[in-house]
């Protein structure tokens, strides 16, 4: 039977099982890594918001000894955004 002979629902669960076996068989590690670095990135992002006292030195000692400089700071965030596009192409071209 050619894929215009099935009916749409034989089509969808066929599509869905194979879904279902691409991330049981490898894509599972990489949804989980994707997902525990946004976690990380909203938990990031709600604590540079926040003021709770317990914080404010830890940001004070980051502000005056890591980030003090500008342009070593902007330098820095493009090293880590060009080895993250590095690591990103690497993962995409080894799981295609």
């Amino acid at each position: 039977m050619n894929e215009q002979q099935q009916s749409p629902l034989t089509r969808a669960h066929a599509f869905f099982s194979a879904i279902r076996r691409a991330l049981s068989e490898f894509l599972w590690t990489p949804t989980l890594v994707i997902l525990g670095f946004l976690l990380l990135a909203v938990g990031t992002y709600l604590l540079d918001r926040a003021s709770w006292a317990w914080l404010e030195p830890i940001k004070h000692f980051l502000h005056t000894y890591i980030f003090a400089d500008v342009a070593a700071t902007a330098q820095l965030l493009r090293t880590t955004a060009g080895g993250l596009m590095t690591v990103t192409s690497v993962t995409i071209s080894v799981l295609l």
